[in-house]
């Protein structure tokens, strides 16, 4: 179980009034602890209960955003585990066969500028995006960027 500190209570709830003195009531004017200072005891027990409200719906919203952090967490794990599941070569075996292509520059650059008009958030087709990048500075430069290509294409 965790434990909150009574100075972590205090400071969360100074910090709360102070950033909420307009919905509160205090006068735009008015310096917050003078204003609250001269409260009739009736009054500052009404501002005490809505400061109330305002941390119980903070912490609903604070609930609520955990909720959603966790649940994109897992959709990305999710995701990433059924990528990582299409990705096994299932004991296939890879053969790397090499291939020349005569692609015109304005067709290599058309397919570039569609894949970045259109590949949003997929991981398969990002790599192959870059892949296709590589190829496209190989092919450019005659495979002179072959020793030093991979980082730097």
């Amino acid at each position: 179980m965790k434990t909150i500190a009574l100075e972590d209570i205090i400071v969360g709830t100074i910090l709360t009034f102070c950033e909420n003195a307009a919905e509160l009531g205090c006068p735009r004017e008015a310096e917050v602890d003078m204003w609250f200072r001269y409260l009739s005891y009736q009054d500052s027990l009404k501002v005490a209960d809505k400061l109330i409200e305002i941390e119980e719906r903070n912490a609903k919203r604070y609930k609520e955003e955990q909720m959603e952090e966790q649940m994109e967490e897992q959709m990305e794990e999710q995701m990433e585990e059924q990528m990582d599941k299409e990705n096994e070569d299932n004991g296939k075996e890879i053969t790397m066969v090499e291939m020349s292509l005569d692609l015109s520059k304005d067709v290599i650059k058309g397919v570039i500028k569609y894949a970045l008009e259109n590949i949003k958030n997929d991981k398969k087709a990002l790599i192959n995006y870059g892949v296709n990048k590589i190829l496209e500075e190989v092919i450019s430069t005659d495979g002179d960027c072959l020793g030093d290509c991979l980082g730097d294409c």
